[in-house]
């Protein structure tokens, strides 16, 4: 009985196992490139209105910085809030670092941020995620950050980040949280890169 049609089918799919493993690095580091336009220092203001926040109320106004950064597969970002009060009230400052890798194209997991309960069960519990949506050609790139906190009530908190790059290199902001469905803050920004 001859085997060679078998033998040839086997190698024709061993061969294209290889080559689709041998493409996969340079498609992880495609879409670790697509990080570029974000990738940097940046600086700007953004206006903060809230809605249902207890204690706070109206408009806002605060300063930004942002550093992204590319790390082994994938990448960190640290932003940094200062809200300035009036004369009376000190500078509030907060800082918040993240890290990312990556799942699969065009999605992040962050890393030693998501946290899960030994039990298992979904309150208590933190996750998030990233995604780039680079749109089609001529739109501008999106990268996209949301967290979603679970309390031991069931109550959720979900935080969204969308950074896109304009026609002119600048980063566009709009942060928006929700808990249960309800607005409780919009931020909206402009930040510009720093030249080093």
């Amino acid at each position: 009985m001859n085997n060679w049609p078998v033998q040839k089918a086997s190698s024709l799919t061993l061969g294209l196992i290889l080559v689709f493993l041998a493409m996969l690095p340079g498609a992880v580091l495609a879409q670790v490139n697509s990080l570029e336009p974000f990738l940097g220092r940046w600086s700007g203001v953004a206006l903060t209105e809230h809605y249902q926040e207890p204690g706070l109320f109206g408009y806002v106004q605060r300063d930004l910085d942002v550093d992204i950064e590319r790390i082994e597969g994938g990448f960190a970002i640290t932003w940094i809030t200062e809200i300035h009060g009036d004369k009376e009230a000190a500078t509030k400052r907060r800082e918040t670092t993240m890290a990312f890798h990556l799942v699969e194209p065009g999605l992040f997991e962050a890393v030693n941020f998501s946290q899960v309960n030994e039990s298992g069960s979904p309150f208590g519990v933190r996750y998030s995620w990233a995604r780039i949506d680079n749109g089609p050609q001529g739109k501008s790139p999106k990268l996209m950050i949301s967290v979603l906190e679970i309390d031991r009530g069931g109550v959720a908190d979900l935080s969204h980040y969308v950074r896109a790059i304009d026609a002119a290199g600048q980063m566009d902001l709009e942060y928006i949280r929700d808990r249960d469905g309800r607005r409780l803050r919009r931020v909206t920004g402009k930040l510009i890169p720093e030249r080093q």
